[in-house]
């Protein structure tokens, strides 16, 4: 129904109002005879009381907000708060010593979609999560393997393109070695106390993740 408009309501009834908000939007407020009744919005749908007399229902929209959270073996873990639609880009800068290895947006690589360093994120729709790992601007070996990807979840780390036999080491950001595992060629999920930064050595590569 329209702004200000009123509907007609057998005494001792109930009516049910389906509440949709445009793309981008979300309910913010609901009052029915002035009390707070946006908990009881059930499937965008609310029902009033039985009416038994002239009653007010008022409702307001706001635009959604989502958390883009950032991964960054160089400055740790924060969230972005963005507005629907929003398409923030992102500059990463490594180290001295240090180059970008991989970035990942909720699951996908996109490191080759990096301009000079910089990634601009899709518009967001969403809760998301952008990860950027480093590694040593010099291989280990004189064989480099370029297959080989490192990059954290919401909770491991993941370890992709190793060959078989080789080990994997997760050491602290203090040089201490915490795991090391053989890897059979698969894709390995590392687990480790999260909220710090690690370095996942392979056979050619020293990557720097945060988790």
């Amino acid at each position: 129904i329209n702004n200000g408009a009123s509907v007609s309501v057998a005494s001792g009834t109930t009516k049910t109002f389906t509440l949709t908000p445009s793309a981008g939007y979300e309910v913010a407020t609901l009052s029915y005879n002035g009390a707070d009744v946006k908990s009881q919005i059930v499937n965008n749908q609310y029902t009033t009381p039985a009416v038994v007399t002239n009653a007010t229902l008022s409702v307001t929209f706001s635009k959604s907000v989502y958390h883009l959270a950032i991964k960054s073996a160089e400055s740790g873990t924060s969230d972005l708060v963005c507005d629907y639609g929003a398409t923030p880009s992102f500059r990463f800068t490594p180290s001295v010593g240090w180059k970008i290895s991989t970035v990942m947006y909720n699951g996908v690589d996109v490191t080759a979609s990096l301009v000079n360093g910089v990634f601009a994120v899709p518009s967001i729709t969403a809760n998301a999560l952008l990860t950027v790992t480093f590694e040593l601007a010099t291989a280990l070996n004189v064989v480099t393997n370029n297959r080989v990807k490192v990059y954290s979840t919401q909770s491991n780390i993941v370890v992709e393109g190793t060959s078989a036999g080789e080990t994997i080491s997760l050491i602290t950001a203090g040089g201490v070695q915490l795991k090391s595992i053989k890897s059979s060629g698969e894709r390995i999920i590392i687990s480790a106390p999260q909220g710090t930064t690690y370095l996942v050595k392979t056979a050619t590569k020293t990557v720097k993740v945060a988790l």
